[in-house]
This record gives structure tokens, sequence and C-alpha cells, in this order.
């Protein structure tokens, strides 16, 4: 089920079922990741990952496992109608990555940073 990502005037479409969205901490620079899945009439959040800043860094959250260079939380899975991001003012780098590459939000919206984004499921009539 394709996304499509709304912000101002334009509509970007993630044509992957599954996808990520990723930004940066501005006080810290941890980098986050979400990932999320395409349903009929829903967005599935994933996994939830924050990359370790230093070798012996503790989990940011409780319950995450260490997997490499990322601390990961696997919660139960939910499923959202809608979801909005971007407009958080402590982070900053928002990304959405699928089907191996990632693209700033900015470009793909048009949208600057510190903006909400709105990603909903698209309608059949809304991919190209």
């Amino acid at each position: 089920m394709p996304i499509c990502l709304v912000g101002g005037a334009k509509v970007a479409v993630v044509t992957a079922e599954l996808f990520s969205v990723s930004w940066t901490i501005a006080a810290t620079g941890a980098e986050w990741q979400r990932a999320y899945n395409g349903a009929p009439g829903a967005i599935v959040s994933g996994e939830l990952k924050a990359r370790a800043m230093t070798a012996d860094a503790e989990a940011p959250l409780p319950g995450a496992q260490r997997e490499g260079d990322w601390f990961v939380w696997r919660t139960a899975r939910r499923a959202f109608p809608v979801i909005s991001f971007g407009a958080d003012p402590g982070t900053r780098d928002w990304k959405v990555c699928w089907d191996g590459a990632c693209k700033a939000l900015v470009d793909l919206t048009g949208v600057p940073e510190g903006r909400d984004v709105t990603a909903v499921p698209c309608k059949a009539d809304a991919v190209p």
C-alpha cells in the first residue's frame, strides 16, 4: 500500500510497502529510525532504533536490545490512520527511506524543517 506524504501543496508518494523515517536529535546528534509499513487504510508502526553514540553507551529507553551500533525496540505493532512528523523543534535532518535509498523530507515535500508532514495511505487515484 503506497503512502502519501502531504506537506503544503506538494504530495510525495512512497511507493514501497515498507519504509522508515529517520531523524537526528539536535542536542546530542543521535540518529533515530522508526520502521513502518502501509496497510489498507492504515500505517503500521514497526521497530524503533537509536544509534549508539559510543561503545559503552546505555540505551536511551528501557527494553532495548543492543544490535551492533544500534539500540532496537521491538514494540507491539500499532495501526494508525495517519501519522505526522518533522515538526519537533529538538530534531533535524528528517529523512524517509524505502527500497534501499533515503531522501530528505524537505526534498520530498518542499516543507521546510520544523514543519509537520502528514503521512496517510494513498487513495488509488493519487498514485502515479
